[in-house]
């Protein structure tokens, strides 16, 4: 399996201006993910691959509305 994983000291809000948008969604105040991933909504969490995401409060509405509109 093939993961791709960025650690990085940049602000989340800083890396968020930095990428298209289209491509990237932030779900959470820790993490923005790919929308090009093969990804599911479960409950509170994004599921890509085996791993699992919360799905802040704050982004519910927002990830919800993006990836079922793929």
């Amino acid at each position: 399996m093939l993961r791709s994983i960025l650690k990085n000291r940049m602000r989340v809000s800083n890396l968020e201006k930095i990428l298209p948008e289209d491509l990237f969604i932030q779900i959470h105040r820790s993490y923005i993910v790919s929308q090009q991933k093969n990804s599911y909504l479960e409950g509170n969490f994004l599921k890509i691959n085996e791993i699992e995401l919360p799905i802040g409060q704050t982004y519910k509405e927002l990830v919800y509305n993006k990836l079922n509109a793929k």
